[in-house]
């Protein structure tokens, strides 16, 4: 049988930190945003604790990208045009 490629599914968070420390282009600060679900279920909707996180998500995702001097070009959109997860954490950089 053939071995099957990865997918970005197949790809975590641990796996990009090692392949960016193994190719030395670790960043000076290193900020991760994103949510965690209580539960998934099987649908197409967010569940309503998750649809709420995004908004505040998204404020502290553009927030740190305007400390860097990047502007939103677009209006953002709406919940139901975002699929993810509300935990922001900042760490610096080893």
């Amino acid at each position: 049988m053939f071995a099957k490629g990865l997918t970005p599914h197949d790809v975590g968070l641990a796996d990009l930190l090692d392949a960016a420390r193994l190719a030395d282009v670790w960043p000076q600060t290193l900020i991760l945003h994103g949510a965690q679900p209580a539960s998934i279920p099987i649908g197409t909707e967010l569940t309503p604790p998750l649809a709420a996180a995004l908004e505040p998500l998204a404020d502290a995702v553009e927030a740190d990208l305007s400390a860097w001097g990047h502007a939103r070009r677009q209006p953002r959109p709406s919940h139901h045009q975002i699929s993810g997860v509300a935990i922001s954490a900042r760490a610096q950089a080893p």
